[in-house]
Formats: structure tokens, sequence, C-alpha cells
């Protein structure tokens, strides 16, 4: 929820719709499903944090648009210390950043359910969370096409669930190749967001 320092009165009023890339048909149920689509844990951190006034709405179940306002912490406060800069800063430096690349020690495949061939990858020091993509380099073992279960010409596979050095992947093509060694994994996007969409600020505002 959003912060409730409006004793100085709320300003700064921005509106920003975000869209998916092209060729993505997904649709979303409500703006929690869009949210969790569009937007790192991170980033909506930064959003409770900072804004004091906040509204999210659906754009015609593809898209998702957001409103939102900041509190100022008075005349005494330096610029860089109040909501707006907080936000505009901290925004900045997830949206320029790239997490990795992690070097591999160990990766192994579940193969106990046909077509569902999760993978537990050991990556020391990696900050990935549940619900990023990210891409393999130059991992040992692996040959072929993405379709043949290379991870290494695989255009993204998303965490699903991490713990520690740690983290496990959805289902893979590989079936039958094995990790030998090196590698590296690192996320596919940038930490504000989770796919290769867009945003843009709007004048059409929520509230």
């Amino acid at each position: 929820m959003p912060n409730s320092d409006n004793a100085h009165g709320v300003h700064n009023k921005e509106t920003v719709i975000y869209t998916k890339p092209d060729g993505d048909n997904t649709t979303f149920a409500d703006v929690a499903a869009a949210q969790s689509y569009f937007l790192s844990t991170a980033a909506l951190t930064v959003y409770d944090e900072c804004a004091t006034q906040i509204q999210w709405a659906l754009v015609s179940n593809t898209g998702l648009k957001v409103t939102y306002a900041f509190g100022t912490k008075g005349t005494d406060t330096a610029e860089a210390d109040d909501w707006t800069a907080q936000f505009h800063a901290r925004k900045k430096a997830l949206s320029e950043e790239i997490k990795g690349p992690f070097n591999i020690s160990a990766i192994a495949f579940d193969h106990t359910e046909a077509g569902d061939d999760k993978m537990t990858v050991t990556a020391a020091g990696h900050t990935f969370v549940a619900g990023e993509t990210v891409v393999f380099d130059s991992v040992g073992g692996f040959t072929g096409t993405s379709e043949e279960g290379n991870i290494n010409e695989d255009p993204g596979i998303k965490v699903a669930s991490v713990s520690g050095n740690d983290f496990v992947t959805g289902a893979t093509d590989n079936e039958t190749m094995s990790y030998t060694s090196g590698g590296t994994v690192q996320a596919l996007y940038h930490s504000w967001n989770n796919v290769g969409g867009s945003w843009a600020t709007s004048d059409s505002h929520l509230f």
C-alpha cells in the first residue's frame, strides 16, 4: 500500500501505461495478474514505498495503467530526499540494471515427469527471484537448438523458485543432455520489468 506522507499535500501526479511485446497474446483476469506480468517485485516495492496516492487499472485486459502522486517531506527537505526524487532515482537504477552474469557450478534435471523437465541451477551469489526470465551462455554439455534441449539457445526460461545459491526453472525441452561444466546465467530483462514490453507516460489519469 502507498505511504501516508500527505501532511504537506500530494504533488507531481503521473500516469504510465505498460504495453506487452508485439505478438504476445497474454490477457489478464485482474490487476494483480498484470502487475505480476509486467513488473518485478522490486518495482512494485518502489511504487508502494514512494507513492502517497496510487491507483491501478487494466487496459482492455492486455495492458496495465497506473496513476501515482507523491507527498512531500516539507520545505526543509533536500530535493533528492523527497518522495518524487526517490521514486525516479530508484526506478532509473532498476531500469538500467540487468542481474548477472553469474557463474554456474551445477545443473540437475528432473526427468520424473515427461514433458516437464525442470532444472535446478547452482550459481553462487545470484540475485534472481521467482518470476524472472533468465538466459544461459556457454554451458557445457548442450548442443543443437533450443527445441532439442540446448539451454544456451533458449530465448528465455522462467525462474520458478529460489533457495540460496540454487534456483529451479520451469519446464525445458531437454530430455537427454546433461551439464558438464562452466557457463553463465543472467536475467533477460532489466530489473524494473519482467517482460520486454514498453511503457509510456499518459495525460489520461485515473484520479
